[in-house]
């Protein structure tokens, strides 16, 4: 992740994507742009049954323990829908993030 041979950024997308039965879905998925069919790949799911500022938390606090090469990466964003609680999450446990808000919430 934290290559610097890299032709473009790394781009993860984060958002709690629908509501399931009694619980919500969250999702961290991954664009890799240097392949010319820029796959998308799912990195991290959780399934949690509220949208708290403690649920996004552990969310991102687990993903460091995945990914502990994010937290210092100088080539990755972040793409989510601007809310609060992800936000705070993705600033304190990536602070280098370059952080976005998606075309989608911005249309609207």
């Amino acid at each position: 992740v934290n290559r610097t041979d890299l032709s473009s950024a790394f781009g993860l997308q984060y958002d709690t994507t629908f509501k399931l039965a009694d619980a919500y879905v969250s999702v961290l998925i991954a664009r890799f742009t240097e392949f010319e069919e820029a796959p998308v790949v799912p990195f991290v799911f959780m399934i949690h049954d509220r949208k708290t500022t403690e649920t996004y938390d552990t969310f991102f606090r687990k993903c460091v323990d995945y990914f502990p090469q994010l937290v210092k990466a100088d080539n990755a964003y972040i793409m989510t829908d601007g809310e609060e609680a992800f936000s705070f999450a993705i600033e304190k446990y990536f602070p280098k993030m370059k952080m976005y808000r998606d075309w989608g919430h911005i249309l609207k």
